[in-house]
């Protein structure tokens, strides 16, 4: 069973509908061990997430999702790999949230050190690249943050994704990039 690792609740304004209970109870109902919450700039769900977590016996995975400055407005996902993960979250969500400030990657990569950072590739920095223009891309990315990261493939059936894909895998590969997280449903077809 895999875990979802984009999933969003009602306190994401405008981009998710379910309340972290319902979240919860779904990803119970579905067999997950383990369920990551991001949200978009804030961390306002972590409390009712690790209650309703703990009530049904799941592991909290923390996530936050932020915009940065460079990159065309990339977004990433940052997950907190454990407590000092958390608080770097928690520190970034303060600043992006209360000041008028957006940070760049370089700001970032000094913010953090203990949380997994995940690209999504639809709408991200390697849109309408050619597969030499996503190696440097990629290999820019990495000499920035210093630290690895993750690139997101979009889960879907049809062939322009699978194509899509395979075109991202071989050539991130071949910068000596090879890890990858899929982005699916919360349901089992999509695990």
């Amino acid at each position: 069973m895999s875990t979802h690792l984009c999933v969003r609740s009602s306190y994401s304004l405008l981009n998710g509908t379910m309340s972290v209970s319902n979240l919860v109870n779904q990803a119970k109902m579905l067999g997950f061990s383990a369920l990551a919450l991001v949200e978009k700039d804030v961390m306002y769900s972590t409390i009712a997430f690790e209650r309703q977590c703990k009530k049904q016996g799941i592991r909290p995975i923390y996530g936050l999702e932020i915009e940065l400055s460079d990159f065309q407005g990339m977004s990433l996902i940052l997950l907190a790999k454990d407590t000092a993960g958390y608080h770097e979250l928690i520190q970034v969500s303060s600043l992006v949230s209360t000041h008028t400030l957006t940070l760049d990657l370089a700001q970032l990569s000094e913010l953090i050190s203990t949380c997994f950072i995940l690209i999504p590739s639809v709408n991200g920095p390697f849109d309408g690249l050619d597969l030499n223009e996503v190696q440097q891309r990629a290999i820019e990315i990495r000499q920035i943050l210093q630290q690895p990261y993750y690139l997101g493939l979009t889960y879907h059936e049809t062939a322009f994704f699978k194509t899509r894909n395979q075109s991202l895998k071989k050539a991130l590969g071949a910068s000596g990039i090879e890890s990858f997280f899929k982005l699916c449903l919360l349901s089992k077809e999509g695990g």
